[in-house]
């Protein structure tokens, strides 16, 4: 038996330009076992991997599970003592992977073979987290503040963004490092739907004019690919200039986050 919940995950690529050729989308299930409740999953960047966290319906615990999607054996392997684990997000290398549990941020190795290790106590609400290309982790903390930063071989976090409070910002989340060190993340306002902007490597901020509500991921074709009203969109985007470079489009339409 095969439980309602299940992860549906898409690996996309879509051309960039005209004289390129459109390879075709690669959609697959990834269920989740019937004893188990889904909180929150991730993919690595090299593709091979996906991480989620659930609950176990046994003993209300939640734990981190790796799947291989290289392999295709369909084994989900239990990563050692990550009880309460929830939203993973991969180092960049795919070779490690940061989740929040017990008030902090914690990392661990994907092959499962050493003890997960404390990165630094965090609040228990909290809007994501994601890991740079130069070593960074950077997570939301929420309850009226900005994004915060700390290595990812630990030490103290220190501000990476300040609210605008002049122009009602109540809070920073869900950060995603792009691959030049730049980071897109949501911005709640006080009575207007949230946006989404970029953080350059020289803390310049740019808010990006396309209707986004929620978090934004960048995909190695040049896209962003994030949900709006029930739709799964792509919109083509230049990490470099921070420039949306084109006019977003449904990928997949009626699907739940």
């Amino acid at each position: 038996m095969i439980s309602r919940v299940s992860i549906a995950a898409m690996l996309m690529a879509i051309a960039c330009t005209s004289d390129r050729p459109r390879p075709p989308a690669i959609r697959f299930i990834v269920p989740v076992p019937q004893d188990r409740v889904l909180n929150s999953f991730a993919v690595s960047p090299d593709g091979a991997h996906l991480a989620y966290a659930a609950e176990s319906i046994a003993d209300g615990r939640r734990r981190m599970f790796i799947r291989s999607l290289s392999a295709g054996d369909g084994v989900d392997r239990e990563l050692p003592n990550t009880i309460g684990a929830t939203a993973p997000f991969f180092s960049p290398d795919s070779a490690a992977i940061a989740y929040f549990a017990r008030g902090a941020i914690w990392r661990t190795q994907v092959n499962g073979t050493d003890v997960p290790r404390r990165v630094i106590d965090t609040p228990v609400e909290s809007a994501g987290g994601t890991w740079t290309t130069d070593g960074r982790i950077i997570f939301a903390p929420l309850g009226s503040q900005g994004l915060m930063q700390v290595s990812d071989s630990g030490g103290p976090a220190t501000p990476l963004t300040l609210l605008n409070t002049a122009d009602g910002e109540l809070e920073h989340g869900w950060p995603h490092a792009l691959p030049n060190s730049s980071i897109v993340f949501t911005v709640s306002e006080r009575g207007r739907d949230p946006h989404v902007e970029v953080l350059s490597a020289d803390n310049e901020r740019t808010r990006l004019r396309v209707p986004i509500i929620g978090q934004a991921q960048f995909v190695d074709s040049g896209h962003l690919v994030y949900s709006f009203l029930g739709n799964l969109m792509v919109v083509p985007f230049d990490p470099d200039t921070r420039e949306i470079n084109g006019v977003p489009v449904a990928v997949a339409k009626g699907i739940q986050t």
